[in-house]
């Protein structure tokens, strides 16, 4: 009996997205949607979000912070001498904290807490560079 417990939930887990996996979808869909292109060039320092460049086609990894449209970090105070932000290049936090420190810069966050992901997604910003998102992200403004 255990033996085919144990095969069901290895079954079932095969089939289950990897963290990877949503974080490459959620990123992709947010970053094309706030800078409404089909291809987002992205840098970022946070050694959890490598994978995202080869899960998702539509996401390329720059190798500057001056080549990118979005800054894709947990440390985005170290990159506003040297790419500020700007309407074409977004700033997107990778934990709470920092989008909380970065508020004023901050278009959004995408972080894992307590295991599942949460994207948060900054009015105030969003409005200043008029960037109108499509419904599906409505419950993720605050």
């Amino acid at each position: 009996m255990k033996s085919i417990v144990a095969l069901i939930i290895l079954f079932t887990l095969s089939f289950a997205d990897e963290p990877d996996s949503i974080k490459a979808k959620i990123i992709g869909r947010v970053a094309t949607s706030l800078l409404e292109v089909s291809v987002v060039f992205i840098y970022s320092d946070d050694p959890a979000y490598e994978k995202i460049f080869e899960e998702e086609e539509n996401l390329i990894e720059t190798n500057s912070c001056s080549d990118a449209d979005m800054v894709l970090s947990s440390r985005l105070e170290e990159y506003r001498s040297i790419c500020p932000p700007t309407s074409q290049r977004l700033y997107f936090a990778t934990s709470y904290s920092d989008y909380i420190k970065n508020r004023d810069a901050a278009v959004g966050a995408f972080f894992w807490q307590k295991g599942r992901p949460n994207l948060i997604l900054n009015a105030k910003k969003l409005e200043e560079l008029k960037i109108k998102l499509p419904s599906e992200f409505d419950n993720y403004i605050e």
